[in-house]
């Protein structure tokens, strides 16, 4: 084993971002050594195409520009109020940006102060993340597609105190392992699984968040969590660099560092994540997202609804999977005031099951919300409502 101090070059700890606050960031050097970026979880929050991350040992990048969300410069509107005042925007977030930060700058160009986002992306992570406008918030704690899936970059025979590229070396080791012994293992870790939250992440223990106490050289006994792992394949690999590219598709809640660092674990030399793209979020993909740098673009067309109505994607359309069904006016007036629906006078009243949720818009197609049907009852009662004005 050698020693991991001869490897490394002490980096001074990060700067705190001036966009998010209390919440720390990551400043930018992709070298082993360096001081990780602080895990958060943006308050608004419940949910990657991905630049490589460079992840050479000790290799010093360049000095990133000031986070946009800042507010350095002032920045201007993409279209109106009134058209990106509900829905979903699916961003691509950049590297060394915050949830939070995401969230921030598209206050700012979309004009839109309710915003929140369907999942935590790390500051070195990249990729799909779901912003929600308006009545779309609302949707945050019943979305019916919360997996996620990721594209991952890893490297073996290293091990760190964040479980990735950016933390500090706790373990170098000789490599014998192989693509064959890694797929060997893809059984154990497919399906439900169990995984302990790294120290470096949001979750709280007894009311502080790990990174917290992570930072101050403190680490607590964490209790294992069930997550499930629904593909895991192992896209290619490197004899001679020792790293390969793993695809994941999981639940919410897993953490993809963990999963890396306890396959090598496994294979008894370590493992870091060096890089990791969110692939899809809430049914979305890198296909139906736009960078920031694009919105951006579309803002110095000026306020045209044409270009950035394309961007907005209705609040119905996170329960594509729910069944969808219309109503009378004064149907539409009376759940839309709270009052449950009698199914008989619906058009499921020969298909209603117990249980089952459905999508209610009124004639013209406007949706109104989600119900619930209820054999017991007859009826098809509240389950959330989406009201446009809010």
């Amino acid at each position: 084993m050698k020693n991991p101090e001869s490897i490394i070059e002490k980096k001074p700890d990060r700067e705190k971002s001036p966009s998010s606050g209390s919440e720390p960031m990551s400043k930018a050097e992709s070298g082993i050594g360096v001081k990780n970026p602080d895990r958060e979880k943006s308050p608004s929050s419940g949910s990657e195409p991905m630049s490589r991350v460079e992840s050479g040992i000790g290799v010093k990048k360049p000095d990133r520009e000031k986070s946009p969300s800042s507010g350095s410069e002032p920045m201007s509107r993409v279209g109106s109020e009134s058209v990106l005042k509900n829905g979903i925007i699916v961003v691509n977030k950049p590297q060394e940006f915050t949830s939070f930060d995401v969230v921030a700058v598209m206050r700012r160009l979309c004009g839109q102060r309710k915003i929140g986002h369907t999942g935590t992306l790390d500051p070195m992570a990249t990729g799909v993340l779901p912003l929600l406008l308006g009545n779309a918030t609302r949707a945050q704690d019943i979305l019916p597609d919360s997996d996620k899936e990721y594209v991952a970059q890893f490297r073996l025979g290293l091990r760190t105190d964040t479980l990735d590229i950016w933390g500090s070396v706790v373990e170098e080791c000789d490599v014998s392992s192989g693509a064959e012994d890694i797929k060997a293992l893809i059984p154990k870790y497919t399906g439900e699984i169990s995984q302990i939250p790294p120290m470096y992440s949001a979750v709280k223990k007894d009311g502080v968040r790990l990174y917290d106490l992570a930072r101050q050289g403190v680490e607590v006994e964490r209790e294992a969590r069930k997550v499930t792992v629904s593909e895991l394949k192992l896209l290619d690999y490197d004899d001679e660099t020792h790293s390969g590219q793993l695809k994941v598709a999981c639940s919410k809640g897993t953490y993809i560092r963990t999963l890396i660092d306890d396959i090598g674990r496994d294979l008894g030399c370590g493992a870091v994540m060096t890089s990791l793209v969110r692939t899809k979020a809430c049914g979305f993909t890198l296909e139906d997202s736009i960078s920031i740098d694009g919105i951006r673009e579309l803002s110095k067309e000026g306020e045209c609804p044409e270009n950035t109505v394309q961007l907005l994607r209705s609040c119905e359309s996170l329960f594509d999977v729910y069944r969808r069904i219309e109503v009378s006016e004064k149907q539409a007036l009376r759940f839309s005031n709270g009052n449950p629906l009698d199914v008989e006078k619906t058009s499921v009243r020969k298909s209603a099951c117990h249980g089952e949720i459905l999508r209610v818009c009124d004639r013209n197609g406007n949706f109104l919300g989600l119900g619930k049907i209820s054999s017991e009852t007859g009826l098809i009662k509240i389950f959330k409502l989406f009201p446009s004005g809010s």
